[in-house]
């Protein structure tokens, strides 16, 4: 595969580390100050005060020059200061979130760096505090920083775990995403998307974002979407396999992913490698023309894109080891794993134990990977051919189908039988009626901000 100039920076951009994201906020910093100095201050005495912002900015890039070992190309977003202002709303949910479970062990601290969000020089255990006093601990200890301003920005990345994200950090009082009014200008072809699923315009400086395999990602949609906007489609599902399963996902695929086949602004992200500058020039080619699908349905490669770091659900999400290490998705080689990462950058408190829509671990889950084999193949091409650059980009393997145009003419069934010496497993409306008041097989929550 030829990877273009702007690919190489993108990967390159991995490998630096996390003080060039903290540098590049000095940077957008100071050009957000020397913009609004200009338009509320006149004459030598604002020109003495923007260059002071500039030099210290300069000086924070300076300090690196000495360590960035993997590509002598200017640090990627230094240029794209436009990024960090911001334009979007937030979102209105209400704390309506099962919150975070309370962090069960002592949680060590050290004296404050620039790159630690919370900490001091104490040990503090989390566990002995109650939820407010908890928050007011951490708030007490941020000083007033904020998402985009002293603490990373958060890019949600639909069906990733980001409302489990929000929900983690947004009970200790720290407003990411859904949470917060986006620090960054939005990405035209996609406003009107929810605003804390809209991708950002350009690279926003120290910003980070989860990725997921996109049929794993897929088959969360599905059951989290027809659980309440297609609720007779849902009641009818089976746990475990079933074809009729299948038949359903199948269909549920192929309307989600039909406008942006024939997507113009599609092709040309795609003929673009997804980089942010030919997704710009793109976005002037076809203005006011979106992708054809929602934000769920987004190729994740928009919003990694505008992202300094990115960790993949997979390997990254791991919430029972607090210092282990996860595969870095651009280029390759370790870094800290998510746990690991929210407790130093944001504070020591963080917990992500607690756990927010998930399914409810005493109904058997219906279990649609084996649908993929056994899928249209125009559909699955389909399905592949929209999120190449996702499997290419970012390590996923893709699937093939056993089905064959003779067996789709004849109109023979497609998805296997469930094996005759498993019982026909219950619908989970027949389940969800079973159960007591109140309980659902999957939950649908707003964060808890």
């Amino acid at each position: 595969m030829v990877v273009s100039r702007e690919t190489e920076r993108l990967l390159d951009r991995d490998a630096v580390d996390d003080a060039h994201a903290r540098a590049l906020g000095a940077v957008a910093s100071a050009s957000n100050a020397s913009d609004v100095i200009r338009n509320t201050h006149g004459g030598a005495h604002s020109t003495k005060i923007v260059a002071a912002l500039a030099l210290g900015a300069l000086g924070a890039l300076g300090c690196l020059a000495g360590r960035q070992t993997m590509t002598n190309d200017p640090i990627p977003g230094a240029m794209e200061s436009e990024g960090a202002r911001g334009r979007g709303a937030r979102g209105d949910g209400a704390g309506e979130g099962l919150g975070v479970a309370a962090l069960g062990e002592r949680a060590p601290r050290r004296a404050m760096e620039s790159s630690d969000a919370g900490a001091t020089s104490e040990a503090v255990d989390y566990s002995t505090m109650n939820p407010a006093e908890r928050r007011a601990a951490v708030l007490r200890d941020l000083n007033g920083k904020r998402e985009g301003e002293g603490l990373p920005t958060f890019l949600h990345v639909p069906k990733t775990g980001g409302t489990m994200i929000e929900s983690a950090l947004g009970s200790l009082g720290i407003a990411v995403g859904f949470c917060h009014k986006r620090p960054y200008e939005f990405r035209s072809a996609f406003v009107g998307f929810e605003p804390w699923h809209t991708p950002p315009r350009g690279v926003v400086p120290d910003s980070w974002a989860i990725l997921r395999d996109p049929y794993t990602r897929a088959q969360s949609d599905f059951l989290w979407r027809t659980s309440w906007e297609d609720k007779d489609t849902f009641a009818a599902l089976r746990t475990g396999y079933d074809p009729e399963n299948c038949v359903a996902f199948e269909q549920h695929v192929a309307r989600q992913i039909a406008g942006a086949t024939k997507s113009e602004l599609r092709k040309c992200y795609q003929r673009r490698q997804y980089a942010v500058e030919g997704m710009n020039e793109c976005d002037e080619t076809f203005k006011g023309v979106g992708m054809g699908v929602n934000s769920h349905w987004l190729p994740q490669s928009v919003m990694a894109a505008s992202a300094a770091r990115l960790f993949k659900f997979e390997d990254c999400l791991d919430l029972t080891e607090k210092t282990g290490t996860c595969t870095k998705p651009r280029a390759g080689g370790k870094q800290d794993n998510l746990v690991k990462f929210l407790r130093e950058r944001y504070h020591p408190a963080v917990s992500l134990e607690g756990h927010i829509n998930e399914w409810n671990p005493v109904i058997g889950k219906p279990d649609l990977e084996p649908c993929w084999a056994h899928m249209s193949p125009k559909v699955l091409n389909d399905f592949n051919e929209l999120y190449a650059h996702d499997f290419n980009a970012f390590g996923y393997a893709t699937k093939t189908s056993r089905a064959n145009e003779t067996t789709l003419a004849l109109g023979l069934e497609r998805f296997p039988a469930r094996p005759t010496s498993v019982d026909r497993a219950s619908t989970l409306g027949e389940i969800e009626r079973s159960l007591p008041d109140g309980r659902v097989a999957q939950q649908n929550v707003s964060p808890a901000c």
